[in-house]
């Protein structure tokens, strides 16, 4: 995706902080919509299954996320950023709305040019309601993307090639690790730890990831779909079945997924059906749940969940959820409860910190923004979290998927072998056929 200049009816679009006319607030911004005169690194798209659309465009302020506590870092530099770039004349209680993403467990994505956190305030900021009501918010100058430098260029090519080249597991090498972990959950020394695979993908040019989050949408219209293009050039772009927290008036809600069945045909009610019976299946989902509403629960008494799961159908795939809701007290901000959910026991394990050990002892590679929060949030801390799976890096010809599976008691190394080409597979059927 190259940076092209602005134009100058973008200019006069921008020429005040909350655009008036009908014709500008009801444009489509989204991917395969917006002007591409407007297209410039760093951007985010984001579209929920409930319809809700935000893009944000271009970079007002911008923080990378280092630190040991990358929730807290980024609360106070969001409040601060936003004083710092508020309009004369600015609506009243107009916020803008931030983009925060984060890896997995502190750790950067260097290879693919994505640093351990973002945190930003767009340029341009196109938001879409449930209602179907839309706004566009300028907070500074669209710029055309400095991209990077051709000797950084180099630096990353190479670094993306050394990455591709990590050795992948093979089926053996999953069963002895899987074999291990079930070894360290019979000792009682952990209940549950999520093991994920990767796998590269290329093609003979470079990815068309408007044409991928197009088929994204048409996929997996039930999903979170994600986009975010740093400026490096990197591009994470997924659609997640599973909301990790959103924080709106006040309302929490949050996602219990896990427990998988594959689906063999279109309808598959009767693997769907069976999924509700599997014992392992409902033990793992069990796990997941009850870790949540407990964790939910230590901030909002009234935190609840129902008994019993729902299913969750997907292209292929099926999986077991429970929905989470409860109210938040005053002068919680959703980062928050981001920093008390992630990594939640279904991406992670439980105890969590047992499990973390245990991955970055197994796992080949690091997993970067994968299964980490993605998402958005506002100064005052509202915002809506998905978990960053059914996910890609994506850079040039190259793309890094993963996809991980729950291990627990009478987990079998077969079948979450075949359970993670499910996922790798809704994932790269779209790269390659949309």
């Amino acid at each position: 995706m190259a940076s092209p200049p602005v134009s100058t009816s973008t200019a006069a679009l921008l020429s005040s902080p909350v655009s008036a006319p009908d014709a500008a607030t009801q444009a489509d911004f989204r991917l395969d919509a917006v002007d591409r005169s407007l297209l410039a690194p760093p951007c985010f798209f984001w579209e929920s299954p409930d319809g809700e659309c935000i893009s944000l465009i271009g970079a007002a302020a911008r923080r990378e996320l280092t630190g040991p506590e990358p929730w807290t870092e980024a609360r106070a530099w969001l409040r601060a950023a936003a004083e710092s770039t508020k309009f004369p004349g600015q609506v009243p209680d107009h916020e803008p709305i931030a983009f925060g993403g984060f890896s997995f467990d502190g750790g950067p994505a260097a290879a693919w040019g994505l640093p351990a956190g973002v945190a930003l305030i767009p340029a341009l900021q196109w938001h879409r309601d449930t209602e179907g009501r839309a706004s566009l918010t300028s907070w500074g100058p669209v710029e055309p993307g400095a991209g990077v430098r051709a000797a950084e260029r180099g630096a990353l090519t190479e670094r993306v090639e050394a990455d591709c080249l990590v050795g992948e597991w093979s089926r053996g090498d999953w069963s002895r690790a899987v074999g291990w972990t079930l070894d360290r959950i019979q000792a009682r020394g952990v209940e549950k730890v999520v093991l994920a695979r990767s796998r590269v993908a290329r093609t003979p040019r470079d990815w068309d990831v408007v044409r991928v989050f197009t088929a994204l949408r048409d996929a997996y219209p039930t999903c979170f779909r994600y986009l975010f293009w740093d400026d490096s050039g990197g591009i994470f772009l997924g659609a997640s079945p599973e909301r990790l927290v959103s924080l709106r008036d006040g309302r929490v809600r949050a996602d219990a997924v896990a427990g998988t069945a594959r689906l063999g045909d279109p309808d598959g009610g009767d693997a769907a059906r069976a999924l509700l019976d599997d014992p392992k299946e409902r033990r793992e989902h069990e796990v997941v749940a009850r870790e949540i509403l407990a964790a939910l629960g230590a901030v909002c008494p009234d935190a609840a969940a129902p008994r019993e799961p729902e299913l969750l159908r997907l292209r292929r795939l099926a999986h077991l959820r429970t929905p989470v809701t409860a109210t938040a007290g005053a002068g919680i901000h959703v980062l928050d409860l981001v920093s008390r959910l992630h990594p939640t026991p279904a991406v992670a394990g439980t105890p969590r910190e047992e499990a973390l050990k245990l991955i970055r002892v197994i796992e080949p590679r690091g997993r970067g923004w994968y299964a980490g929060p993605i998402g958005w949030m506002t100064p005052a801390g509202e915002g809506d979290f998905a978990v960053g799976i059914r996910s890609a890096f994506v850079r040039g010809d190259r793309a890094l998927l993963y996809a991980g599976a729950g291990i627990v008691a009478g987990s079998q190394p077969e079948r979450e072998w075949d359970e993670c080409e499910a996922k790798l597979g809704s994932i790269e059927d779209v790269l390659f056929r949309g």
